[in-house]
């Protein structure tokens, strides 16, 4: 059995022209807003990159190689977790062909209460690990990760094989300063240095728009105290919902006016649907604190923060 994917005929047309006319609503805004409006938001920069992210998603010869990509990043990985081969991809780029991968999809798995308690805990675990890998290891992280991309594989027996991740059309990947930055940034939040984190996010601004900000001392404040007040509770999903967390960040940058780059909001939200997911499966996963063994190892700068940062969270359980 193979699985085909085929793309309806003008759709690229299509999506030109929604991508032609946000960017008409972009140019009349920029005439009638304050530029320096625009440019805090992103606007501009955000609706490039959804732009880009688009374009990709359509590309199936990229998909494939996407495909690749991730066998090869996890082909010595301990991970349950496993990716689709591509078998052929038509020269007019609209039809692929791969596996076909059996499983239930997580979604569905989930509707129906199949799991317990011990499984949904050790999927849970396989889920975040994959992420916490894309992201903080590999730089080339699945965007578009939610439930319904995922499958459940068991054996005859009922016994839990793995994770299969499909569609992986849409992906980030950062530039090597950028992503320095955001595993620093990550870092700094997840052992627990909430002033750390504030003052990065300030300190790796480029000039122009580190000259737009108003009040830095006053953000690295406010972000200092958004972590800490967390960090009494830990991040454990069932004591702390880190979508409301990222909000009082949002608006911190809003009333402090300071630029994000895109590609950090777009890893922002891949957290947040990674939240959803880890909270259905289990509500005790504590998403950074199962960063910090990745941390240790990627950066030695990182280590001691790390290592105080679990004997912290041992002794608070």
């Amino acid at each position: 059995w193979v699985a085909v994917k085929i793309q309806r005929r003008r759709v690229r047309q299509l999506v030109e022209r929604d991508l032609a006319l946000i960017n008409a609503i972009v140019d009349f805004l920029r005439s009638v807003v304050p530029g320096r409006l625009v440019d805090l938001v992103g606007l501009v920069d955000s609706v490039r990159l959804f732009s880009v992210f688009m374009r990709e998603q359509m590309d199936f010869a990229r998909e494939a190689d996407n495909m690749t990509r991730f066998q090869r990043n996890f082909a010595n990985s301990k991970l349950k977790v496993s990716f689709p081969s591509p078998l052929h991809v038509s020269p007019c780029g609209m039809v692929l062909v791969e596996t076909f991968e059996t499983g239930e999809t997580l979604s569905a798995f989930l509707a129906a209460g199949h799991g317990s308690p011990k499984l949904n805990a050790e999927m849970g675990s396989v889920g975040v690990r994959t992420f916490l890998k894309m992201v903080l290891i590999d730089n080339f992280c699945h965007s578009d990760l939610h439930p319904g991309n995922i499958l459940v594989r068991k054996d005859e027996k009922g016994n839990f094989l793995g994770l299969t991740v499909l569609d992986v059309g849409l992906v980030t990947e950062l530039s090597s300063r950028d992503q320095r930055n955001f595993v620093d940034l990550f870092a700094a939040v997840a052992t627990g240095n909430g002033k750390l984190a504030g003052q990065l996010m300030i300190e790796r601004l480029d000039s122009q728009r580190l000259a737009r900000c108003k009040d830095p001392e006053g953000f690295v404040e406010g972000i200092n105290a958004v972590v800490s007040k967390v960090r009494l509770d830990s991040f454990r999903l069932d004591r702390v919902q880190i979508g409301l967390v990222l909000e009082q960040v949002l608006s911190l940058v809003r009333d402090y006016h300071v630029p994000i780059d895109p590609a950090f909001t777009n890893l922002v939200l891949s957290i947040v649907v990674l939240e959803g997911l880890g909270r259905q499966l289990d509500p005790t996963i504590d998403i950074f604190r199962e960063a910090l063994p990745l941390l240790w190892r990627i950066n030695k700068s990182w280590r001691i923060a790390a290592m105080h940062a679990m004997t912290r969270g041992r002794s608070s359980e």
